[in-house]
């Protein structure tokens, strides 16, 4: 792969990738060049001059007035620059984050009121430390915490019994919900209960244990 940096370029002769599946958010890198100025080049491909990795920071770019970037060209086919295209955005992606360096340096910019420019807002911030708190919270050992506690004993006190009948035919459900003096449902409690057991659950046909 041949490259040749160029140090300046018209915004107006680099063509934006048709197969670019990537959509970047412009207010962001707006800002982030508003507030730090360019840095970096954008990757072009010789001949065709699409950009390969740079699409929303050249849109960005003339959003901002620029006029020139700097360009990095690569002499490859198309087959090589739809790999470079996709590889750009892929690898990016494919990144993580100490969440906790990461949350020690946005404090230390939002202490000196600098995040503007960053990427992050007080809001992310809030939103980081807030996870990390539950994730530490998630993460305490149960037993250690409860080591000491007093015993108690847990007495089962509304054992049921649940039975299902199934009925041969129509007539023979008649006769059985004619018997126990009760509306036909599909399911009841037996003999009455004050409240259900559990929730999403109706009434169940529960008989007398001896």
């Amino acid at each position: 792969m041949k490259q040749r940096y160029i140090a300046k370029c018209n915004i107006s002769t680099l063509v934006h990738h048709p197969k670019n599946p990537r959509h970047g958010n412009l207010d962001a890198i707006s800002d982030s060049i508003d507030h730090n100025g360019w840095y970096g080049a954008v990757i072009v491909q010789k001949g065709s001059n699409q950009i390969l990795a740079g699409n929303h920071r050249i849109l960005a770019a003339k959003r901002s007035g620029m006029a020139t970037v700097p360009v990095i060209e690569l002499d490859i086919d198309d087959d090589l620059a739809l790999r470079v295209l996709l590889a750009d955005n892929k690898t990016n992606d494919l990144a993580s984050y100490d969440d906790e360096q990461l949350v020690e340096i946005l404090q230390e910019l939002s202490a000196a009121d600098n995040l503007a420019g960053s990427g992050y807002s007080e809001n992310d911030l809030r939103v980081l430390l807030a996870s990390m708190s539950k994730l530490e919270a998630d993460q305490i050992d149960a037993f250690a915490e409860w080591s000491g506690m007093p015993e108690y004993e847990s007495a089962d006190m509304n054992s049921v019994f649940r039975v299902v009948i199934h009925f041969a035919t129509s007539d023979d459900s008649e006769a059985f919900f004619n018997l126990i003096e009760r509306p036909k449902k599909t399911s009841m409690w037996w003999p009455e209960h004050d409240g259900h057991i559990g929730s999403n659950v109706n009434e169940v046909y529960v008989a007398d244990a001896e």
